[in-house]
C-alpha cells in the first residue's frame, strides 16, 4: 500500500495528526474556506461541523492533496470547483439538503464523483440507500484516519496525478 508524505507509519501516530488539526481548527476564528494548491487532486469536503470540516482539510493537506471545504450542499453545488473534485467527503446530516440528497442531485446531473459519507448519527437504512447508490463508503465518527486514507486512496486509484 502507498504511503502519503507527511503521514506517519502508524496509525496511531495519524490519529494524533488528525486530533491536532482539530484542535488547531477550533481555535481559529475564522477558517479558510477553500484551499487548492496547482497539480494536486481536489478533495472536497461538505461539512457543517466548521472544527471537523477544518480538520479533514488538514489531513488531506497532509496527505499531499488540494481540499477545499463547504458548510451546506447548497454551496458545495454553486462553487466552481464542483467538476475539478477527485473525491468528495460528504456529511450524511447537514442543514438544507442532505448528504444523501446531495448524492441523487450530483448523479442526476451526470457528476460521477467518488463519494466518502461520514456521519455522527449512524443508519443501517442511509448507509444501505447511499452505498445502493454508488458511495464508496459510510463512515462512523469519530473517523479512524487509516479507514479514510484506505478509502481515499481507493477513489483516486487510477485517476491522472
Amino acid at each position: 500500500m502507498e504511503r502519503f508524505e507527511g503521514l506517519p507509519a502508524n496509525p496511531q501516530g495519524a490519529g494524533r495528526m488528525l486530533r491536532q488539526s482539530t484542535e488547531a481548527a477550533a481555535r481559529q476564528d475564522k477558517p479558510d474556506q477553500s484551499v487548492t494548491i496547482s497539480g494536486k487532486r481536489l478533495i472536497s469536503i461538505v461539512e457543517d461541523d466548521s472544527a471537523v470540516g477544518e480538520s479533514l482539510k488538514r489531513f488531506i493537506l497532509s496527505l499531499g492533496h488540494a481540499s477545499s471545504t463547504f458548510a451546506t450542499a447548497e454551496e458545495y453545488l454553486a462553487s466552481e470547483l464542483l467538476r475539478e473534485t477527485a473525491c468528495l467527503i460528504c456529511d450524511v446530516h447537514l442543514p438544507g439538503m442532505s448528504g444523501p440528497d446531495l448524492q441523487a442531485r450530483l448523479i442526476a446531473d451526470g457528476h460521477r464523483i467518488p463519494i466518502v459519507f461520514v456521519t455522527g448519527c449512524f443508519s443501517e437504512t442511509i448507509r444501505a440507500r447511499v452505498l445502493t447508490a454508488g458511495a464508496l463508503t459510510y463512515l462512523a465518527k469519530p473517523l479512524d484516519p487509516g479507514a479514510l486514507i484506505a478509502c481515499l486512496e481507493k477513489a483516486l486509484a487510477g485517476l491522472p496525478s
